[in-house]
């Protein structure tokens, strides 16, 4: 009987381990030159930037740092074309469960003498 029911739990209580999406959408503006996505690193070949008419913007208008989750735009390209400086654009992007640059210590240096 106890099996059963250890059985019966098993089957019922399953478990969702990180039922959140990786999936994020922001909408951004160009009026600063860096801006920041996430607080995590983005998956590269996932990020997406749309303007408002639904394009995608060319990737010669910003750079983008994976790792740190920065959009920094290319004031000197941006300029020729004339885009105002106001506008916002759509971001769509995949993150890491973690950032990958961050600092990992088991100890700090300065308990250790």
């Amino acid at each position: 009987m106890r099996f059963f029911v250890f059985y019966l739990m098993l089957l019922l209580g399953t478990a969702k381990a990180q039922t959140g999406n990786n999936l994020r959408t922001l909408f951004v503006s160009s009026t600063k030159d860096t801006v920041q996505l996430d607080s995590l690193s983005i998956i590269p070949g996932t990020f997406l930037l749309q303007s408002p008419a639904g394009d995608t913007v060319p990737e010669n208008l910003y750079y983008f740092d994976f790792i740190n989750a920065q959009l920094i735009w290319n004031r000197k390209a941006l300029n020729q074309l004339g885009v105002i400086r106001d506008t916002v654009y759509k971001a769509e992007f995949r993150v890491f469960p973690t950032r990958l640059n961050k600092a990992l210590a088991h100890k700090t240096t300065q308990s250790v003498n």
